[in-house]
């Protein structure tokens, strides 16, 4: 889950000034196509470029299988899956711009837009001169455009964020965050994570690349593997150093103490259903192949980490009220969206 971080910004007039003639150069500019409505989330209309910054990124995810383009089947298979995913991100992308306007953070309002700019100011002053900006963001598939309306959301998710928590949409006194970490709100958990060859490394930044790696049958056989000694009673924190291949379990005794929100639903909805001291049977999911095992909460750990709970379970919160708005759009499509080959479809091809 993306950890939410309030930004304070100031923009001077200046960088104003230098926002506007930077935006105003050609090679900023986004073409007719870029501009098109590919989909509609809602009522908001979805640009080419965005849609294809990320379709182009989760391609990413099939590079390794990318001879199974040649395939037909494999290749409707897979362009069901990206487009399935793009659904999803952008649903979430335009939930954040809906709960932010009816909490009152306006996207055009000037505030927001000072933010922005001076956002993308300094990205570009990072870089040498405009060609080099530019071509960093074609390594992600971006252009200025789609990287000016990814900032703008991160700024106006940070602030429907911090907005929901002051007017009380997210509960969070400390009386109640006491009885909710302390009680039944949080479980303790321990996991196994084998990852494959289809496992989302982009979703989960808690994995390492292991030193060979695993096709997605080998991983479900080293994490069956795991699930059969964990269950026949050998020690979980050995095998979890023995396969696991999450980072944030390195080591880590205390396992992960979690509520309801904090995780993808499949990986949620596999560990809300454990008793305490019961091992799960192996869940696949977009991280990989787990096993995990629910643990009894130590009050000591919760004592020392309150704080860092409270933070999980407003962000939780926070997440659980996107997905809700998200999963209210209707998506409909237009002809370019239907004229498009995900197959097909590269950076390359499109600025030629």
């Amino acid at each position: 889950m993306k950890k939410l971080i309030i930004r304070l910004i100031s923009a001077a007039l200046c960088c104003f000034m230098i926002c506007a003639s930077l935006t105003s150069c050609s090679s900023l500019r986004s073409t007719d196509k870029e501009q098109e409505t590919v989909i509609k989330i809602g009522d908001y209309e979805v640009p080419y470029e965005l849609y294809r910054y990320l379709v182009l990124n989760y391609k990413l995810q099939f590079q390794d299988k990318e001879d199974d383009w040649n395939d037909s089947k494999k290749a409707e298979e897979m362009t069901k899956e990206i487009n399935a995913l793009v659904e999803s991100s952008l649903r979430d992308f335009y939930a954040v711009f809906s709960l932010a306007t009816e909490f009152g953070v306006d996207r055009e309002n000037p505030a927001v837009n000072a933010a922005v700019e001076a956002e993308l100011e300094a990205t570009r002053n990072g870089y040498e001169n405009q060609k080099a900006y530019i071509d960093a963001l074609a390594e992600g598939f971006m252009n200025h455009s789609t990287f000016e309306l990814l900032q703008t959301n991160a700024i106006c998710s940070d602030e429907l964020y911090y907005k929901m928590m002051n007017d009380g949409a997210i509960k969070a006194d400390e009386e109640y965050l006491k009885e909710f970490i302390y009680g039944d709100g949080f479980i303790r958990i321990k996991q196994i994570l084998v990852i494959g060859e289809s496992s989302n490394r982009v979703h989960d930044g808690t994995v390492y690349i292991p030193e060979e790696s695993h096709s997605d049958e080998e991983a479900k056989a080293i994490a069956e593997l795991a699930h059969s000694k964990a269950i026949a009673g050998e020690d979980f924190d050995s095998l979890v150093a023995e396969y696991g291949e999450s980072f944030q379990m390195f080591g880590n005794k205390d396992g992960y103490y979690i509520c309801e929100g904090y995780w993808d639903d499949i990986n949620n909805d596999a560990v809300f259903a454990l008793e305490i001291g019961e091992i799960s049977e192996v869940v696949e999911s977009s991280q990989g192949y787990s096993v995990f095992m629910r643990c009894e909460k130590e009050n000591g750990y919760i004592d020392k980490h309150f704080d860092e709970l409270r933070d999980k379970y407003t962000e939780a919160q926070y997440s659980l009220a996107v997905e809700k708005r998200a999963d209210e759009f209707e998506i409909t499509t237009t002809e370019l969206y239907d004229s498009i080959s995900i197959k097909d479809m590269s950076w390359e091809a499109d600025k030629k």
